[in-house]
């Protein structure tokens, strides 16, 4: 919606499996040009 170049997604969660990222939900990110990033994973840009 922004022209951005990069789109990095994350999805905090509190669901009650203690989990705070939820992979799944960052995936339904749908801009182009996305990369999910997962909590302590490095990435290049």
């Amino acid at each position: 919606m922004v022209g951005a170049k990069h789109n990095i997604a994350y999805h905090n969660s509190t669901s009650d499996k203690g989990e705070r990222f939820d992979r799944e939900a960052a995936e339904q990110f749908g801009a182009p040009n996305t990369t999910v990033a997962c909590p302590g994973e490095d990435i290049e840009l």
